[in-house]
């Protein structure tokens, strides 16, 4: 097994979908680092009003057919719902949500 070493620099340098693709190619994911449309999630209206744009970060196919495959998604919300933690949180919670009941075989 390959040694994975991040350091400190190596989170808090994360600015950007690329850099959160190059942590979790370290951490030896197959990474893709793509943009997707927002409209391929099927998240409700107001899930989908709220999302600036979206990612692909890691699309970890399982060899064996028992264990579920792991994608990796980064979801940035636009500016308008972080006025308020609490506004954020809930939205943040309704897409895992909507996420985990539109697809329950590949997320959790």
């Amino acid at each position: 097994m390959s040694v994975r070493i991040l350091r400190m620099d190596d989170i808090n340098g994360v600015t950007n979908p690329l850099k959160v693709t190059e942590i979790f190619r370290r951490l030896g994911y197959h990474t893709l680092g793509q943009a997707i449309a927002i409209a391929d999630l099927e998240l409700s209206p107001q899930s989908t009003a709220d999302i600036y744009e979206a990612h692909l970060i890691a699309d970890q196919r399982s060899r064996n057919r028992a264990l579920a495959d792991l994608q990796v998604l980064l979801i940035t919300l636009k500016p308008e719902v972080w006025e308020s933690a609490s506004v954020a949180s809930g939205r943040i919670k309704a897409i895992a949500t909507s996420l985990a009941k539109n697809k329950p075989d590949n997320y959790f």
